[in-house]
């Protein structure tokens, strides 16, 4: 790390220089990336002069003339952390990038993009890196759609030559060319800003996915109309150095398409915004009481639909998965069972006590019933490129398994050993426990190798014993402190090594029942998945990541967006950048409210949306 940022003169501070340097922090110690092993170091770039301010009726105004684009003043001599500061003195200062790089240098100076001279050029083989540079070369990523125009003309030209203080070329290198995508591919890049040349350099294809993103949003979209010249409709960029990696390997995103169907448009959609927040997996809750919406080749009768057309065909997650590896993004579906089940009707013997909805739990015994998911995974592993899958395994009632002799008689006799496991009954755990086991079994026979499961199976032992990684999803909804101190110390000490947060903290758009008042991305942003004082450094390490969950009680294909975001920014952030420069302190918050706003702005660009935000409603004035 530190030949890193000798190396790109990247801005250190000591000590004494940083209100938020903590001698004892604990949090950046996971083995994710060597980003987050400089946790305990606040990297950031000095710059002094105005930047932006954040008027009562909260306007964004840009000064290209004092130099700031790019860059974002976070401290000043008034008191207003996101005021310009007109003093002498240096002031912590960040890139208007979402989320905050691990590590940037103070910019020298700021350079000139012309649409109608500006290059991406790379001599990789890979697909996915030539997507990505058709992407942000000819499609609104970097420049708006007037400008496009004439890049998609086919009148550009590399020989043409080009001013002082202008960047015609962006050359992006790696040093492997595999297109694989898996969990903890190396995700790092380092980017330098320079004239005429600049360059992203990435160990892996998917570094350089993320460094174009960065990329474009240090691009400064220019204010006025095309019918202006075209001197006053260049895009600026400031002349930086960015060395940035992942704190964490698993940073994900859960869909719910079984309570309110998304059609493959609006997933899309939701895959592009999480290029913008680095997020690398879409947790695909597919299935649950309501809906079976999935066009099974191998159990069609499975499916079931909330209405005509609802569901999705292998054709339909094969084109969703190329654009997600296209992105850098994993799918990982999610057959939530045993419970939550009612919808697996269509099959006769699948289901036990499903009179009524939302009563219908599988069936364990039947070695039907392990062939038909056997089937399912199989189809599933073909689908999609990632070797991870969700088995669900959360709230399950267990009173129709308790009132069937024939179960509790097979429990008796062929249960397996439970511990610590909070059940009144450890007949019917032990029975549990046989499910899950096989039903894990059954993923791992069909080709997956992480298999990720709700925190209430942790007391299930023979998981411990699979020939794969069992990762445990701690999802509680109580108070932060019961999951920091309790959810996920429990996992560990029962035996599991590799654990992902999705708790009520990271529930979107809405107040956990332990919260009061309104519940905005700061809320999320306060939340931090390695918050355990009860856990020491190496079991920290075990904790992998975590993901934000948009249940699907009440968002559908018109809004989704508004019941999402802003507050997925916040948990992208804690779940990208170093922990000690995502501290919930004022400073951090002030100095991170207008880069959520500019974020906003991209979406919008993009036609994300549409979303209201606390700021003010779609479309947004302040853009």
């Amino acid at each position: 790390f530190q030949k890193m940022v000798s190396e790109n003169n990247l801005k250190v501070p000591l000590k004494g220089e940083n209100p938020n340097f903590d001698s004892s922090d604990s949090l950046s110690q996971s083995s994710s990336s060597k980003f987050q092993k400089s946790g305990k170091l606040q990297i950031f770039g000095l710059i002094s002069g105005g930047v932006v301010i954040l008027a009562a009726c909260v306007v964004l105004t840009f000064s290209f003339s004092s130099s700031t684009n790019g860059f974002m003043g976070s401290s000043s001599s008034s008191g207003n952390p996101l005021s310009s500061s007109s003093s002498s003195e240096s002031t912590n200062s960040q890139p208007q990038v979402w989320p905050l790089p691990a590590a940037f240098s103070e910019p020298t100076t700021f350079f000139y993009v012309d649409p109608t001279n500006f290059f991406i050029t790379t001599t990789s083989p890979s697909s996915i890196l030539s997507a990505a540079v058709n992407r942000y070369s000819f499609q609104d990523w970097i420049f708006n759609k007037n400008d496009l125009e004439f890049r998609n003309s086919g009148k550009l030209n590399q020989s043409t030559p080009i001013g002082p203080n202008y960047v015609q070329f962006l050359r992006v290198s790696v040093r492997n060319d595999s297109d694989a995508l898996f969990l903890g591919v190396d995700e790092s890049y380092t980017i330098t800003i320079g004239s005429p040349v600049s360059t992203i350099v990435a160990p892996t294809v998917y570094g350089a996915v993320r460094g174009l993103e960065t990329f474009a949003q240090l691009v400064t979209q220019p204010s006025l109309k095309k019918s202006e010249s075209s001197q006053s409709r260049n895009y600026t960029i400031p002349a930086v150095t960015i060395s940035d990696g992942p704190r964490f390997k698993f940073r994900g995103l859960l869909v719910d398409v079984a309570r309110h169907y998304l059609n493959i448009t609006r997933l899309h959609d939701i895959l592009k915004s999480m290029v913008i927040q680095k997020l690398n997996i879409m947790l695909l809750h597919l299935t649950d009481d309501q809906s079976f919406p999935f066009a099974s080749q191998s159990h069609p009768n499975l499916t079931r639909t909330l209405g005509p057309g609802q569901f999705y065909t292998h054709d339909d997650f094969r084109w969703l998965n190329q654009r997600a590896k296209e992105y850098g993004i994993m799918i990982q579906v999610e057959l939530d069972l045993p419970a939550h089940a009612s919808s697996w009707g269509g099959e006769p013997n699948l289901l036990i006590c499903s009179g009524k909805p939302g009563s219908g739990l599988i069936n364990p015994l039947p070695a039907y019933t392990y062939e038909t998911l056997t089937d399912l995974y199989q189809e599933f592993v073909n689908l999609f490129d990632s070797a991870i899958i969700h088995l669900g395994g959360d709230e399950v009632e267990r009173d129709c398994w308790e009132n069937s002799p024939q179960i509790v008689d097979f429990a008796q006799k062929n249960g397996y050993e439970v511990a610590g496991w909070d059940c009144p009954n450890t007949t019917i755990c032990s029975i549990e426990c046989y499910f899950h086991y096989h039903q894990a079994q059954a993923a791992i026979d069909a080709g997956f190798k992480h298999l990720f499961m709700w925190e209430d199976v942790r007391g299930c032992k023979a998981l411990q014993t699979l020939d794969s990684v069992a990762v445990i999803d701690v999802w509680d909804q109580d108070a932060p402190e019961t999951w920091y101190e309790s959810g996920v110390p429990s996992a560990i000490q029962h035996g599991f090594t590799e654990v992902v947060v999705s708790s009520g903290c990271y529930f979107l758009k809405y107040s956990p029942p332990w919260a009061t008042g309104t519940w905005t991305w700061k809320n999320n942003y306060a939340c931090d998945v390695q918050n355990v004082s009860s856990l020491t450094p190496p079991q920290l390490d075990m904790i992998i990541g975590g993901h934000a969950s948009r249940w699907g009680e009440g968002s559908d294909n018109n809004n989704w967006f508004n019941t999402t975001y802003p507050s997925l920014a916040g948990v992208a952030e804690k779940l990208w950048t170093p922990a000690n420069l995502t501290l919930p302190t004022a400073q951090n918050l002030n100095a991170a409210t207008p880069r959520v706003m500019l974020m906003l702005c991209r979406m919008s660009r993009l036609n994300l949306g549409p979303f209201d935000s606390e700021y003010g409603p779609w479309p947004f004035t302040w853009c």
